[in-house]
């Protein structure tokens, strides 16, 4: 542990105390002295056999290596002049800027660390400035780009060396989280916010962990405790932006709450305030790209937002954009080469969703029988995007086809003019195709025709059913046993027998599904079909159904309906209601269908028979496209029932082999299911 010299002094000393202390003590003195120089002139040799090895092998091309060995040279620069040490740090310096360029990062986290120890504060000189900045900005790189833990130990490094700004704890609390620490983000969180307790930046850290406890809270199916953090964490950005108005991450960051919240209304059923949401997140995005109009990430997001909402026209609008900014960036003459895959994986990434924007605007257009307009939309996707011709193709077949079918269709049906029948199924395409001035026309026709399929009652009732609807609408609040139903209807419908059937509903859902809803069953019964289908429509996703879309059961008001056929669309409406929230909107919506369309219809012997004929001639559908189809198929009542007979199978064969209970545990795990939170965004964006 002394060393040879330490060992001779320790002798001298011991013979101190026995004979002349005081001329033996100067004499240990001396020979320690000796000793501490020629340790110095020991660790000078070590530092310079370091340094030399380090520079052969950075010669070498061995930068990492190199790397390692100049850390071990920082520790024995001790005994070294101002010169040397210099030297030293401005050589690992730019090894470190070097290998970073590379996006190689663990080596010079290490070096720079390292260099902290020697170089002078951030107010002291300007190469400890360099040094401290370039390890921050290693760091951001870290948390943002996936390597936390690396990104701890350079911020841990920083926050050895001094506090710094707020923006070093923010970065270590969101480093934290994304290691799952949870205890310790809320420590560093606690230790910043004394330090800095108005600091924006520390705000928008409170608010992504918040945001990451709530999606721990929905994976539990603890609601409550989930609303109650994310209206903490919009709260907190609110504030945040209030103090630091133009930084375009904290209104990035309060985009992806909103967002985040207006899932969570739609998952509980609350449709309005989902609706409202989508507006103030749709604000807060477009407020940040307004601060940051090149930042192509921006764009796409707003895109993100607009097509989960089936707003196409908008979302193409905006990942057109996000692919503009895109391309600028890559063709910029600087861009570093290692970043170039990064940007082109990003290109890649908005041309795919203009893609599957456009296709849904095409099939939109083909359900209402606007066939020159959905075969506008594919050419376009086949000129901007050839990548994806093969596809656009298949959808283009598939256009003019119904355009052909339909077109023979009314032309056949037009040919039979004697036919009450034929001119009732006139109407019923008209009516699909929302045409309709047209469907009334026929329908009236038919009421002057014999027919041997529709009575007089259920013509008039199409009739109504395609009218210019009036009459006022009424909000009321019903309680059924434990469930909570808000209710839009027209003030003449009968609420009486709707309770009645609301009871039954509730009964039979609960019975199947051992969950207590979180929010109120949100309904709007529309005054007739017409304004039903001018509100309801295709879209894909479980949640964006045709008549249960952003938490809200939609239906119409309906003469010809039975007391069981309007029990049939309560359960199935309800049942989209419970796997929504039970799997927080992520069921896809073959699953979803499958689901109401067993509890409402069950399974019989003779749809086992139906499913067997299916099969036996090859006419079942590919379970990876069963969510396209029902949005292709939308008003095509033969090919939806054939996919509601497959996907209602699978939900029997899942009960017969595992029970439905498993099926329920299927839609938590869904629900569980990591999402988009507002601690994605760079914190540093300004």
């Amino acid at each position: 542990m002394f060393g040879y010299w330490g060992w001779v002094c320790y002798a001298l000393a011991m013979i101190c105390l026995q004979c002349l202390r005081w001329r033996v003590w100067a004499l240990a003195l001396t020979l320690v002295l000796i000793s501490g120089a020629g340790a110095g002139a020991n660790q000078r040799q070590a530092f310079e056999e370091t340094i030399q090895r380090a520079r052969r092998v950075t010669g070498n091309g061995g930068l990492a290596l190199a790397v390692e060995i100049y850390v071990k040279a920082v520790a024995l620069s001790a005994q070294v002049d101002e010169a040397e040490r210099a030297e030293l740090v401005g050589e690992l310096l730019g090894i470190c800027r070097q290998l970073l360029e590379q996006r190689v990062f663990e080596p010079p986290v290490r070096g720079l660390v390292a260099l902290l120890g020697i170089t002078s504060g951030d107010d002291k000189g300007p190469v400890g400035r360099r040094v401290r900045e370039l390890l921050e900005q290693v760091a951001v790189d870290l948390v943002f780009s996936g390597k936390p833990r690396l990104a701890v130990q350079a911020l841990e490094g920083l926050m050895a060396d001094g506090p710094g700004e707020a923006m070093r704890w923010a970065l270590t609390v969101r480093a934290y989280l994304e290691m799952g620490e949870f205890e310790r983000a809320i420590e560093t969180l606690e230790r910043g916010s004394v330090l800095f307790p108005d600091a924006p930046e520390l705000l928008y850290a409170r608010a992504a962990l918040a945001s990451s406890r709530a999606r721990q809270a929905v994976g539990h199916a603890n609601f409550a405790r989930a609303e109650s953090l994310l209206q903490e964490a919009s709260t907190d950005l609110e504030k945040a932006v209030q103090r630091a108005p133009g930084v375009s991450g904290i209104l990035r960051a309060r985009g992806k709450i909103l967002s985040s919240l207006w899932t969570y209304y739609r998952a509980t059923g609350r449709a309005h305030r989902a609706i409202e949401l989508f507006g103030q997140a749709e604000d807060a995005y477009s407020e940040a790209a307004r601060f940051e109009p090149s930042n192509p990430e921006l764009a796409f997001e707003l895109g993100n937002l607009l097509f989960g909402a089936s707003d196409w026209a908008w979302a193409q609008q905006w990942f057109d954009e996000a692919l503009h900014r895109y391309q600028a960036v890559a063709q910029h003459p600087k861009l570093n080469a290692t970043v170039r895959p990064v940007i082109q994986r990003n290109i890649e990434r908005c041309r795919h969703n203009l893609v599957a924007t456009l296709h849904n605007r095409a099939l939109d257009a083909c359900n209402t029988a606007h066939f020159g307009r959905a075969i506008g939309y594919l050419q376009e996707t086949n000129r901007r995007v050839p990548k994806y011709t093969a596809e656009s193709k298949k959808i283009l077949a598939w256009v003019e086809e119904r355009q052909s079918a339909f077109h023979n269709e009314v032309q056949k049906l037009k040919r039979l003019v004697e036919s009450a029948d034929a001119a009732v199924r006139l109407g019923d395409l008209m009516m699909a195709a929302r045409r309709y001035d047209q469907a009334r026309e026929a329908y009236q026709a038919a009421l002057d025709r014999p027919t041997s399929s529709f009575t007089r009652e259920q013509i008039l009732a199409r009739i109504f059913g395609s009218s210019e609807p009036t009459g006022e609408m009424q909000k009321i609040r019903l309680q059924i046993g434990s469930l909570t139903v808000q209710l839009e209807a027209p003030i003449s419908f009968d609420l009486a027998r709707l309770c009645a059937l609301m009871q039954k509903a509730h009964s039979l859902t609960m019975a199947a599904f051992p969950h207590q809803l979180k929010g109120a069953v949100d309904i709007k019964i529309f005054v007739n079909q017409r304004a039903f289908l001018d509100q309801a429509g295709p879209r894909l996703g479980a949640h964006l159904g045709s008549s249960y879309r952003f938490g809200q059961v939609m239906t119409f008001e309906d003469p010809a309906r039975s007391h069981q056929d309007w029990l049939k669309i309560l359960v199935h409406e309800m049942t989209h209601r419970y796997v929504d929230e039970l799997s927080y909107t992520l069921a896809p919506r073959w699953l979803s269908e499958g689901i109401a369309q067993w509890l409402a219809s069950g399974w019989t012997r003779r749809d086992g028979q139906r499913l067997l004929g299916m099969a036996e001639s090859d006419r079942l559908f590919a379970w990876k496209d069963l969510d396209r189809l029902f949005v292709e198929n939308w008003n095509n009542p033969p090919s939806l029932a054939a996919l509601s007979l497959q996907t209602r199978h699978m939900i029997e064969w899942l009960d017969n082999r595992y029970e439905f209970l498993r099926v329920l545990a299927l839609l938590g795990a869904m629900r569980a299911k990591p999402r988009a939170t507002a601690s994605q965004p760079a914190v540093s964006s300004r």
